[in-house]
């Protein structure tokens, strides 16, 4: 999907099919660190990432300078930018 910063998600994340549902898996920018949601009752792919990335969203945190999003361990929380923008 090329719209994924379009919707404010992750550049990694991977949909897989799940017994009438979806699994949604999204990455940190920055290592493999992921967090994997079950989203049953979808009709819409792009509905079902929303509804993933919502729960999955409090686990990653955006650069305010690239956007990336990062996991804690990648994030220098008292500039809210990535360690690779401005290391801790």
């Amino acid at each position: 999907m090329n719209n994924s910063l379009e919707m404010g998600l992750p550049e990694k994340f991977n949909i897989a099919g799940l017994n009438g549902g979806l699994t949604v898996t999204f990455y940190c920018s920055s290592c493999d660190m992921n967090v994997t949601r079950d989203i049953y009752d979808v009709n819409n792919m792009e509905l079902a990432l929303k509804e993933a990335w919502k729960e999955a969203r409090k686990y990653f945190n955006r650069c305010h300078e690239c956007g990336a999003w990062v996991c804690d361990d990648h994030y220098n929380e008292d500039v809210m930018k990535c360690i690779s923008c401005h290391p801790k």
